[in-house]
């Protein structure tokens, strides 16, 4: 019959957004409420019936059975009445949800519905269809929403810090933290892993719904660590060596590694800071002669 919500509409709790035909719900009411008096009626009778017996059964003039008969006949009318009862709060319920309320305080990103379409939401129609009318969104509840594989888990729990940063703000990276862990695993795109929900509330400037972001999951700081690229590690049988420019010539000297980024590794022992390394390459073997080049 009518939409009142608006994409970009900004609404409060219980506010309406659609008005629909209601007069079938009307008629349910009216129907209920007409079955409701009666049951009324048919129970008072009833009533009547079994009382009257009741005062003819103490001068003797009535069976034990005809009054047992007449008691049940009375709880019969009794809950075919309070059945009504029920039914008549059913169709005001109904009734109302013809009126279709925000939940909740929330903006209105999207409406796919018409005046004069279909919705699929009276009771003989769920069965057929349903369909999303409204999408809302509550500006000051927006989180991220991340998959972390199974692998990582241990080292995922509420609090962690987490570096952000996305395309939609170009040069930006801040801090949000996990808020919560699900502790249900899942597969997804053939590997296992769960959700993981982290805050968006430091962002530079808002991120839209939908919006990708990258996620960098910080799981152990160190100060003044010894950092060198991926590239200038070599792992042999299980070992990791860096490539040492000593003299003119390249040398293996085994290392050790600690904490990881996207694209360097901690060294705790085995190399020195300042000490030349190369960046391996397929033609670099040990022992070669090879010389520093400036970029």
């Amino acid at each position: 019959v009518e939409v009142f919500g608006k994409e970009g509409d900004r609404v409060r709790e219980n506010q309406p957004l659609m008005q629909l035909d209601e007069r079938i719900a009307q008629a349910n009411v009216k129907r209920a409420k007409a079955n409701l008096a009666l049951h009324r009626d048919e129970r008072e009778l009833a009533r009547l019936n079994w009382q009257r017996l009741q005062g003819s059964s103490k001068a003797g003039g009535v069976s034990r059975q005809d009054l047992d008969s007449a008691r049940i006949k009375f709880d019969i009318a009794n809950s075919r009445y309070e059945i009504a009862e029920a039914e008549v709060d059913i169709a005001a319920v109904r009734l109302q949800e013809m009126v279709l309320r925000a939940p909740a305080a929330s903006m209105v990103v999207e409406v796919n519905v018409r005046v004069g379409e279909w919705t699929g939401l009276l009771e003989e129609q769920v069965k057929i269809q349903t369909r999303h009318l409204f999408h809302l969104v509550d500006p000051q509840q927006l989180y991220i929403k991340a998959n972390i594989d199974a692998a990582d888990m241990a080292s995922i729990r509420p609090e962690r810090e987490v570096r952000v940063s996305s395309d939609l703000i170009p040069g930006a990276q801040w801090g949000e933290r996990v808020e919560w862990v699900s502790p249900l695993m899942q597969e997804e795109n053939g590997s296992r892993g769960a959700e993981v929900r982290i805050s968006l509330k430091h962002s530079p400037n808002p991120l839209p719904v939908g919006a990708q972001a990258d996620l960098m999951l910080i799981i152990d700081q160190r100060e003044n660590a010894l950092l060198v690229p991926f590239s200038a590690i070599k792992t042999e049988q299980g070992k990791v060596f860096v490539g040492l420019i000593e003299n003119g010539l390249l040398r293996l000297q085994p290392v050790e590694i600690g904490l990881e980024g996207l694209s360097q590794a901690e060294i705790l022992s085995g190399l020195a800071e300042g000490q030349e390394l190369v960046l391996w390459t397929p033609d670099l073997v040990p022992g070669m002669r090879v010389s520093p080049v400036l970029q």
